[in-house]
């Protein structure tokens, strides 16, 4: 049962990450056409907003997990973030946002959609993407490694 549980907790703090990232991509891309216009300014802005909105997200849902299996302490957050970070930074890095700028680009320049709207479901799609590759890296972490995040 514990198995299943940590791969929920596990999926939630993604998940509630990308809550946290599809919230600050489109606030992002919004803002950035409010402020300036540009269109072209706009999938920056996305990529800046998302990794606000999916940090901030994504450590609250870790620390809350932690408190309530009452294994609060810095050395068992970085423990978690010493197998995750070493993946998860350079796929969003080198895949996933990339593939956030290059879509809210694609959906802000051929479809009229709003900004909002192209931040979200560019951060959306890019996301599935991620989910996929992080929870195949969780399970050859557990089945080669014995180790648990």
């Amino acid at each position: 049962m514990e198995k299943n549980e940590r791969f929920f907790e596990f999926n939630k703090e993604i998940v509630f990450g990308e809550i946290g990232a599809i919230l600050g991509s489109s606030l992002g891309a919004y803002l950035s056409f409010l402020i300036s216009g540009n269109e072209k300014l706009i999938p920056t802005f996305t990529v800046v907003g998302s990794i606000i909105g999916s940090t901030t997200l994504y450590l609250s849902t870790k620390i809350y997990h932690k408190i309530k299996r009452k294994e609060l302490s810095l050395k068992n957050i970085f423990h978690d973030l010493k197998f995750y970070t070493p993946v998860a930074a350079p796929l969003r890095i080198f895949l996933g946002y990339p593939i956030l700028y290059f879509l809210t680009r694609y959906f802000v320049r051929n479809t009229n959609m709003g900004a909002f709207y192209a931040g979200a479901l560019g951060e959306f799609l890019s996301f599935l993407v991620f989910l996929f590759l992080i929870n195949m890296y969780r399970i050859i972490l557990f089945r080669f490694f014995k180790k648990r995040i």
